[in-house]
């Protein structure tokens, strides 16, 4: 495991759910670029740009790896919590 690996390991195991990443990372190769996007009441249409601005990065044969964290506190509102779920 190398350090970017170890470190991503170590804050996927602090701060997600691992049922929702766990197949994903085993799949990262150390050739991989990792993008990790953290959103709070963030629109969909905005992480979509984000995504389909990656596809204009130079990557040569290189592939990129997103994962999308979705954020929101305990005491946010239904709508809030909902619209993140």
């Amino acid at each position: 495991m190398t350090i970017k690996h170890k470190y991503l390991q170590h804050y996927l195991e602090k701060k997600c759910d691992d049922s929702l990443y766990s197949e994903r990372l085993s799949n990262i190769s150390i050739s991989d670029i990792v993008v990790v996007i953290p959103c709070y009441k963030e629109s969909l249409a905005v992480i979509k740009e984000t995504i389909d601005s990656l596809s204009f990065a130079e990557k040569g044969l290189l592939e990129i790896k997103v994962f999308i964290l979705v954020n929101y506190k305990e005491n946010d509102s239904k709508t809030v919590i909902e619209d993140s779920e």
